[in-house]
């Protein structure tokens, strides 16, 4: 599954950068990285294979940061994140790949910015691949 792990991040990715006006990273930012920035984070692969029949589904949590004095800014790259993943599987370059669903979302505060003014918002996005 590590294979199907990597071609998901880079499938998802490719879509993020095509998309949107997003700066995305994977993984982590740099510690230096201006804000706002969106980070393509956690992952939960589910192996649903058969004695027949390979497969898996998972979850993708994707981070977004932005300094702001409200939740707008976070919002809009949520949005944005949304828009190009949320049923959008025939355009995202997956093999096999037939449910992109966003599970449900947050946008908090960050709570290490003493200026309080730092917005994180988390998406999770549901993959799904067809057994064959």
């Amino acid at each position: 599954m590590l294979g199907q792990e990597v071609n998901l991040i880079v499938a998802v990715r490719n879509r993020l950068v095509a998309e949107t006006d997003l700066t995305v990273y994977d993984g982590t930012a740099p510690q230096d990285a201006p804000m706002p920035y969106t980070v393509i984070a956690d992952t939960l692969l589910n192996e649903n294979g058969t004695d027949t029949t390979t497969g898996f589904d998972g979850t993708i949590a994707i981070h977004h940061w932005a300094h702001s004095e409200d939740r707008v800014a976070v919002s809009q790259m949520m949005q944005q994140t949304y828009d190009a993943l949320h049923r959008q599987e025939d355009n995202v370059d997956m093999p096999g790949l037939i449910g992109i669903h966003e599970d449900n979302r947050l946008a908090v505060v960050d709570p290490t910015d003493i200026t309080q003014r730092t917005w994180h918002g988390v998406q999770y996005f549901r993959f799904e691949f067809d057994n064959t």
